[in-house]
């Protein structure tokens, strides 16, 4: 689970938490370059979300470099 938010945003580090509740294999970053390739190794589904203050560049740049690591069938699913 890739976590797209400000280290600072109370609500980015709620959702880190909860997503490393639910699997170890969780990331906080705040741009595209602070991905980690390695943590896509032996990855078939990648989860994503965002701080309710970032911005949409940041969190459509994240998702372009995460297309670029590897081979990626996109499927969106929002709750509201």
């Amino acid at each position: 689970m890739i976590v797209i938010g400000s280290f600072t945003s109370a609500n980015s580090k709620r959702l880190t938490q909860l997503a490393l509740e639910r699997n170890k294999r969780s990331y906080q970053v705040t741009t595209a370059e602070e991905l980690d390739i390695s943590w896509f190794n032996d990855c078939e589904t990648v989860g994503i979300s965002a701080g309710a203050s970032t911005p949409d560049e940041i969190i459509n740049d994240v998702v372009k470099h995460i297309k670029i690591i590897g081979r990626v069938a996109e499927k969106e699913i929002v709750y509201e």
